[in-house]
């Protein structure tokens, strides 16, 4: 992080307490500890119901590479093994499989899980000064949103999904890349935050919408002469981040018989939320019991079609399920 000093009163000249010389590093660092005891307080309960029976796919996905070696059996609704899947991007299960091996599946184990996440989102909290600062925008958007973050706590600190470390990963590669765009010249960062943009995918690859944006707002806002080396420098992101997920591209090829970009389970959550006993939000669903019916998790008949199909084809089964009855019911689905 940038120690040096800078002058808040750019960012904050109506506040006449911040007229003075302020470290951004120490902005960061009490933003860090005060979000870091305000989630703390506010969401320790959650390891009082968490447990990897009742666990999420994330969990058992993880359990199966410690006890297996395979990146398999995301479903709880069944002993047997539902087979390979891609329901999944590795990065976060691989992440879990690692403390699990070495602090196992109790409270020990998943209290370091819950511990690395409170870092994830309070790091996050930290950066925000630092990055809207970098963004030309001042320190006062980036402090006012930890601010918030920090007295309105309503993110539990939910440790069986990766978005705490994909909101990490998103922040530190914005940092990175508005330096590396912002003064366009080739050199061995650019491979490592290709590299870095390619891990992000394999966390969730929804960060690839990002990458993009930045792509598009590189090249409108770069001048006629720095243009040709901004398509450069982002082609060359964008490459490495392909060659870095190809690997698993790759596996769900020989595994699950198709190639598809890092995840498949679009169909069956579509299908889920789109159906004769489906409501607006997950809650409802679960509290009606509609999530106990469509969703393998919950339901062993489910499990054994997928075992029986593939994941892939059942997943293919389950997308034009929901596309039809999307089409039969536009009021609802609206």
């Amino acid at each position: 992080m940038n120690s040096r000093v800078v002058k808040i009163e750019s960012s904050l000249e109506s506040c006449p307490v911040w007229r003075s010389k302020i470290s951004l590093s120490s902005i960061c660092l009490l933003v860090f500890c005060a979000a870091f005891l305000s989630y703390v307080y506010t969401t320790r309960g959650v390891l009082d119901w968490m447990g990897i029976p009742s666990g999420a796919e994330t969990l058992h996905v993880a359990r199966s590479l410690v006890t297996s070696g395979r990146f398999a059996d995301p479903f709880a609704s069944t002993q047997a093994h539902s087979g390979y899947t891609a329901h999944l991007a590795p990065v976060y299960p691989a992440l879990l499989a690692l403390l699990f091996r070495g602090l196992g599946y109790g409270l020990a184990g998943l209290t370091a899980i819950w511990i690395v996440n409170l870092v994830f989102i309070t790091v996050q909290m930290a950066l925000l000064p630092l990055l809207s600062f970098r963004l030309g925008l001042g320190v006062l958007p980036g402090l006012a949103g930890a601010m918030l973050g920090i007295l309105l706590p309503n993110y539990t600190v939910d440790f069986v999904w990766e978005s705490l470390l994909v909101g990490l990963e998103l922040i530190l590669l914005c940092l990175f890349t508005h330096k590396i765009l912002g003064a366009p010249r080739f050199s061995w960062r650019v491979l490592i935050v290709g590299a870095l943009w390619g891990v992000a995918m394999l966390t969730n690859p929804v960060t690839v919408l990002v990458l993009a944006a930045w792509t598009v707002s590189a090249l409108l806002s770069s001048g006629r002469g720095e243009r040709r080396a901004t398509l450069t420098i982002c082609a060359t992101i964008i490459g490495v981040a392909v060659l870095v997920c190809a690997p698993w591209i790759v596996r769900n090829r020989v595994r699950l018989g198709a190639f598809f970009f890092i995840r498949d389970n679009m169909g069956l959550e579509l299908s889920v939320s789109n159906n004769d006993c489906a409501s607006a939000t997950l809650l409802k669903n679960l509290e009606s019991g509609c999530q106990g019916i469509v969703h393998p998790s919950r339901n062993y008949e489910i499990t054994e079609r997928i075992v029986e199909m593939g994941e892939y084809q059942f997943n293919r089964m389950q997308l034009h399920q929901a596309l039809v009855w999307i089409a039969g019911h536009p009021k609802r689905f609206a």
